[in-house]
């Protein structure tokens, strides 16, 4: 029997059933908005990744490329959500709404380091799913592509006052994008796909590059380059991953002014040195296992620690630190092109034993250094074309290397009449510090007069070391000397800086600190919390709590100190 409603009747119940198909409709999304949450809330390492030490996992969560440094934080909607439309829809909103192209070019940048944020954390959480990394890698290459070609087209922008602003933001993104090359590389992710990674290391730096070349000189480039690094936000080994990146792109490099190139590349190595020393004194034994499964470009960090156990002397620590480093995986990829170096350092080899032929009183130890690097290059020939000695191999040609260019080092800086004119430079430079000195009080400002004591300690330690003629010392003092004095020359700057800085906040803030008042305060906040007061690279020391450094410009802004 049919049973007929009246119009009113039907319209009712038409309407509920619409309402039913309402909710249902808001609950379907609200159970994929709760899957999506909870997917996405897994640790940041897979199983196969993560160390077995909390301290240690713990510590490399902040190893990464910091977000931060591109104004982004850690993506949370992902190519895999059903709501990552929203995403891309509200950045295609923004580029419509902006005019001016400079800030197009920088709404497209933020693009790209989004995506690869996002292909990072995808590599973290489904390292297995191919389809969904090579769909955030494609993402990734469209965006990039777009940014490209918006740059091609920047004309006539050279004098436009905000140009060097998007240069710097540029520089900084480049960092954070070779960066996350490494990141992802380290990812347990299929080999094809590391190796399609490593294919595209090196685009970041062509963007800087390429743009660069348009619209400023190569010696503002460099400086650009150095004042992004100094600024960068990072953890304990920010300037490792930094000099990782220089030492893996030097190819790229070659343009740049080579003096200037090589005096910040000297610089980061003594930075790291003073890095590693301080992280083995806080870590103890942890720290070749932080080492071990550190991310980025393994056999790029492995060589970096040939070359500091070469500078340094310390055979020991760095041995243990490399030893450990060993067992991390490296992609056969790496393995070759580190194997094509034959060639280049067989021929540097030979060019430099040309060189000193003919000369005499030969620094000590130069020769034995040519001969180790001889030795390891034979042997790295004679097993060169075993495939289960690749790392072997590729280790010797690494090795033999570090060994000529300390070589190098010794006979161009270690002749007796080049220390002595540097010793002369630094005696003046010494004095002209101690007269700037002279006019504070130690009470005042404690923190200049204990890098004054370090520099002159660093000093007589030079001198006898050039009496006992033992150059190859004087040279890793000097490296440590010009650490120190860098240091000093900051903080008098920052001392001496016009008294109507209240403009500049960050200036206002390190001076406060270089008082004794405010210096104690943070030693006392640091003993307080259980941490470790270290030095560091730069002019103030930092407190090392559980897993991270605080430093004391960090404490005051977080913890504003009160009178």
């Amino acid at each position: 029997m049919k049973v007929n409603f009246s119009p009113g009747l039907a319209a009712k119940y038409k309407n509920m059933k619409n309402m039913k198909k309402k909710k249902l409709l808001i609950l379907i999304l609200i159970f994929f908005f709760i899957l999506t949450l909870l997917i996405w809330s897994t640790p940041l390492f897979s199983a196969a990744d993560e160390p077995n030490d909390k301290v240690v996992s713990d510590l490399l969560k902040k190893e990464g490329a910091n977000p931060e440094n591109v104004g982004l934080s850690e993506p949370k909607i992902l190519a895999t959500s059903p709501f990552y439309f929203l995403k891309n829809w509200f950045w295609d909103f923004r580029q419509k709404l902006t005019i001016d192209p400079l800030k197009k070019i920088e709404i497209d940048l933020k693009i790209v380091s989004q995506k690869l944020f996002e292909l990072r954390k995808l590599a973290e959480k489904n390292p297995n799913n191919v389809q969904v990394l090579e769909k955030a890698l494609k993402n990734y290459e469209e965006a990039r592509a777009q940014l490209k070609s918006r740059l091609n087209n920047l004309q006539g922008q050279s004098q436009n006052p905000n140009i060097s602003r998007l240069l710097d933001e540029i520089t900084d993104a480049a960092l954070q994008h070779e960066k996350l090359f490494g990141d992802i590389i380290s990812k347990n992710t299929p080999p094809d796909f590391k190796n399609k990674i490593e294919g595209i290391v090196g685009e970041g730096m062509e963007l800087v590059l390429s743009v660069s070349n348009r619209l400023e000189t190569k010696e503002e480039l460099i400086k650009r380059l150095e004042n992004r690094i100094k600024n960068e936000k990072g953890g304990i080994f920010k300037n490792l991953r930094t000099l990782e990146i220089l030492e893996k792109l030097s190819n790229q490099l070659t343009d740049l002014p080579k003096e200037k190139l090589e005096a910040l590349r000297e610089d980061l190595y003594s930075q790291v040195q003073r890095d590693l020393t301080e992280a083995g004194g806080i870590l103890q034994d942890k720290l070749p296992l932080v080492m071990r499964f550190l991310p980025g470009h393994k056999l790029a960090q492995e060589n970096i620690m040939r070359i500091l156990q070469e500078r340094s002397g310390q055979t020991e620590f760095f041995e243990k630190i490399r030893n450990e480093m060993k067992k991390a995986p490296v992609s056969i990829n790496s393995l070759n092109d580190c194997k094509n170096n034959l060639t280049e350092v067989e021929k540097q080899i030979a060019e430099f034993k040309n060189q000193i032929k003919d000369s005499k009183n030969l620094p000590a130890n130069l020769e034995s250094l040519v001969e180790q690097a001889d030795g390891h290059l034979k042997r790295a020939k004679e097993i060169f074309d075993l495939k289960e000695d690749a790392r072997t191999v590729c280790g010797l040609i690494q090795s033999a290397a570090a060994l000529i260019e300390n070589a190098e080092r010794l006979f161009f800086n270690g002749q007796p009449e080049k220390i002595e004119v540097q010793l002369q430079a630094i005696e003046e430079k010494l004095k002209n510090l101690k007269e700037k000195i002279n006019h504070y009080n130690p009470e005042d400002y404690p923190r200049i007069f204990d890098i004054f004591n370090e520099i002159r300690q660093q000093v007589d330690s030079i001198k006898a070391n050039k009496q006992a003629g033992n150059y190859e010392q004087v040279l890793r003092g000097f490296n440590n000397l010009a650490s120190s004095i860098k240091n000093l020359d900051e903080a008098f700057e920052i001392i001496e800086s016009p008294k109507n800085i209240s403009e500049n906040v960050s200036l206002k803030i390190k001076k406060d600190f270089l008082q004794k008042e405010k210096s104690e305060a943070f030693k006392k906040w640091c003993s307080e919390e259980k941490g470790i007061l270290v030095g560091d690279a730069g002019v103030l020391p930092s407190c090392f709590i559980n897993d991270s450094y605080t430093s004391m410009f960090e404490w005051l802004k977080e913890s504003p100190f009160k009178n």
